[in-house]
């Protein structure tokens, strides 16, 4: 995604990696965070993208959680109840500021939640969105 950024002058920034190994589905996993990140960067007109991972316990196993932030130009809290349906995007119409078919977000709820996992979006307007994927980490 570092190539695509660069094209728009924004920053991908990536805070530390804990040094750990688990298991998912690589296809599902890698699908479903570029996704995101590629939202988080279209979205995006100056500024960038913030990404941080953590690995925490959870009961008898651990959570990855993933934190993908942009300062971009936000999602109203009237939209962040559409994002997520199929085919569908903020911008809409013949006259939409932005390209794509509104299956990203969609594609990637459904990849994380056969992967047992949750996403979770905050957002203001004109000041970024948020994204926070947790998913089950199996050493």
């Amino acid at each position: 995604m570092s190539d695509l950024a660069a094209e728009k002058r924004l920053y991908i920034e990536v805070g530390a990696i804990p040094s750990c190994t688990g298991y998912l589905d690589a296809l599902f996993f890698t699908q479903a965070v570029s996704n995101i990140l590629e939202n988080a960067i279209k979205f995006t007109r100056k500024g960038g993208v913030t990404i941080n991972v953590e690995v925490e316990a959870a009961g008898t196993g651990r959570m990855l959680i993933i934190l993908i932030r942009d300062t971009g130009i936000g999602i109203s809290e009237t939209d962040r109840k559409i994002i997520f349906e199929e085919f569908r995007q903020v911008s809409e119409g013949r006259n939409r500021n932005f390209e794509g078919t509104g299956l990203g977000l969609p594609v990637s709820v459904k990849m994380l939640h056969m992967l047992g996992g949750t996403i979770e979006v905050e957002s203001e307007m004109d000041k970024g969105s948020s994204f926070k994927l947790t998913l089950p980490f199996p050493a």
